[in-house]
């Protein structure tokens, strides 16, 4: 028995002997290696699974592998640039830690030349809008794209997206066409969503851009070569004007709601997505639920300082904006509220009923995302908490370099920043916090007292 094995071993030895001489030779005479014959103890080995996918990946076409490519408009005559480095886009997506880039370029193309043209004449939308209901594509129209059925992020996100467009739209002299219906707007219908944002009587483009809104989220040039901080800082009026005017917002109205007579300062405390989790009840932990890791809610002590400012303020009501009570500091005032004079809480309340109340007020405290976009285009106070990394001196207006405080100061309003008194807390609870997980110690550090301090910047 013990001989029989040894001589098995011995065989195997053998036969790897036999398939690297072989492989040497067919090397050296310059020959494709063969497959090694069958082995009587165990199949064929496959190829490496990281081979197969390597050589997938060169076979796919540039949207292969994403998720959610049918949602990218796929080129049709010009190749797409790959993306740089950066998008301009992303500090205005999160001041603190913007969203990696996407390694797959921006799939925007121009349409076929077969493409037929809107051609409204100039005259007829060179002070105003019209409305059209189709979603058919137009060679002098900056559009989304067809097979964009599923909206990209949430209404932040969107606007992002609608910005873009109206910046390439300017770039490429052409019409701009918003969507007929805004995802996550039931309630609310434009009065027009076709505009000329060029004001110019020239002949338009022939060749303008369709895609989906994360193409034009990622958007970071224009066609015409310029970057999107470039354009924001010619046209960021223009389109400031034109997306409230989409929106239907202005002194009275917001989203075609009329605005409530009484002053309200609002405070909005980013939940739910960012906070989900349960207590186990047997073990009494804490257990995170699956977070968005790179938005980490705002320090509560940021929030308590806005409030005391609020109190000593003459509005009529201080409304405190939450979607549910997962964030630390929604439960933390929601202990206490009864106790504050004009106070109040708005917990679950309908998007409607929030984006009213939020885009009406006097004064609002924004929270971490994009989401203050829907409600910042009225002129208002705004209140935000600034990272130790975004500043050298808290008290300095000219630190103030996120792009969207660009635009909070362009539409002619005051911007107030909070910010840590002592620095190695505030370095150390963004070290902590960097990479969000949700869990009992950043949640317990989310609640921590910090002594904050404030400046306030006007135009």
């Amino acid at each position: 028995m013990a001989t029989r094995c040894r001589s098995v071993s011995f065989n195997k030895f053998s036969y790897m002997v036999y398939l690297v001489a072989s492989q040497i030779q067919a090397v050296a005479h310059g020959k494709e290696k063969s497959p090694p014959p069958q082995s009587l103890h165990k199949p064929a080995a496959s190829p490496p699974k990281q081979d197969s996918q390597k050589k997938s990946t060169i076979q796919k076409s540039p949207t292969a592998g994403k998720k959610n490519s049918q949602n990218h408009a796929q080129p049709t005559q010009h190749k797409s640039a790959p993306p740089p480095k950066s998008s301009p886009n992303q500090e205005a997506i999160s001041p603190k830690k913007p969203p990696q880039q996407p390694k797959e370029p921006n799939h925007i193309s121009t349409p076929k030349p077969s493409t037929s043209r809107l051609d409204i004449p100039y005259f007829e939308i060179a002070t105003g809008c019209t409305f059209i209901e189709s979603g058919s594509l137009y060679s002098d129209v900056v559009s989304l794209s067809n097979q964009d059925s599923k909206f990209f992020g949430r209404l932040g996100n969107i606007l992002i997206s609608f910005e873009n467009m109206i910046y390439e739209s300017i770039a490429s002299n052409c019409l701009i066409h918003l969507p007929p219906r805004v995802s996550g707007l039931p309630f609310y219908t434009p009065s027009c969503n076709i505009f000329n944002a060029t004001q110019k009587s020239s002949p338009r483009s022939k060749t303008c851009m369709h895609g989906t809104l994360e193409n034009f989220f990622y958007l970071s040039k224009t066609s015409n070569g310029k970057s999107i901080v470039e354009m924001r800082s010619s046209y960021g009026a223009v389109v400031d004007s034109l997306l409230k005017t989409y929106m239907t917002i202005n002194d009275t109205h917001a989203y075609g709601m009329a605005c409530p007579s009484e002053s309200i300062f609002s405070i909005h405390i980013r939940s739910g997505d960012i906070t989900r989790g349960t207590y186990n009840k047997k073990s009494g932990h804490y257990e995170p639920g699956h977070v968005h890791e790179k938005y980490s809610p705002f320090p509560t002590s940021y929030y308590a300082h806005v409030l005391r400012h609020a109190l000593q303020s003459n509005v009529d009501r201080i409304i405190i904006f939450c979607e549910n009570l997962s964030n630390p500091g929604c439960s933390a005032f929601e202990t206490f509220i009864v106790t504050l004079p004009r106070a109040e809480m708005s917990v679950g309340t309908s998007l409607q009923n929030d984006l009213k109340l939020l885009s009406c007020s006097n004064e609002v405290a924004i929270s971490a995302g994009t989401f203050f976009k829907a409600f910042t285009m009225r002129r208002k106070h705004i209140h935000t908490f600034e990272y130790l990394s975004l500043h050298t001196d808290g008290l300095d207006c000219s630190t103030i370099n996120f792009l969207w405080f660009e635009e909070v100061m362009r539409i002619g309003t005051n911007l107030t920043k909070y910010f840590m008194i002592d620095k190695k807390q505030a370095s150390d609870f963004e070290r902590e916090t960097n990479v969000w997980k949700n869990n009992e110690y950043q949640r317990a550090l989310i609640n921590k007292d910090f002594k904050m301090n404030s400046t306030t910047c006007s135009t």
